[in-house]
């Protein structure tokens, strides 16, 4: 099996994240969207779809290093809070 270079590594962990961003994104959408209700099933495809592509990035970075990325991507979707905290808890820097 080849080694990936470090450059080769970082194009496919930027890939994987750009993936989860876009299907997150997506999904967030259709569960939040005034203008249009999703159907569950392609919801639940899109998150799937996500799930997916964490798996592929936790073989590039490992674990804790693929979900704080997936982590921080989904972070930005996240609605703040009258009090200042996002809905995931996080407090609005």
């Amino acid at each position: 099996m080849s080694q990936q270079t470090n450059e080769e590594q970082g194009s496919q962990v930027a890939r994987l994240m750009a993936r989860i961003e876009e299907e997150y994104e997506a999904a967030y959408r259709a569960l939040n969207s005034t203008a249009m209700i999703g159907r569950h099933d392609i919801i639940n495809h899109r998150f799937e779809n996500v799930a997916g592509h964490i798996e592929q990035l936790r073989d590039q970075v490992g674990g804790d290093e693929a979900m704080r990325l997936a982590v921080e991507i989904m972070n930005k979707f996240q609605e703040p809070t009258p009090n200042g905290y996002t809905t995931s808890g996080d407090q609005k820097v």
